[in-house]
């Protein structure tokens, strides 16, 4: 069973990000935590702050070309004005 409450320096370490980003957070009013000696903070405030951060793509669609959507490139033109076509 998980502790209902985690320190600011276990939360950092759960991340892997320093122990400031979790100080400014909380100081920013960003993550709820309690000061009981030092920080506590729930570990449902946790995952709701990291949801904050998720990042949300739309999967792109990827449009097949056929070869006749291909344009076509007539080079007949220009090499005649060079004298290399007849």
């Amino acid at each position: 069973m998980k502790r209902p409450f985690v320190t600011a320096q276990e939360a950092s370490e759960y991340l892997r990000v320093g122990k400031s980003t979790i100080y400014r957070a909380i100081e920013a009013g960003e993550l709820p935590a309690y000061k009981i000696g030092h920080y506590r903070i729930r570990w449902s405030d946790l995952e709701a702050w990291l949801e904050t951060y998720k990042v949300r793509k739309e999967p792109t669609k990827r449009k097949r070309t056929r070869q006749s959507d291909s344009p076509v490139i007539d080079f007949s033109d220009y090499l005649s004005t060079k004298g290399e076509v007849q």
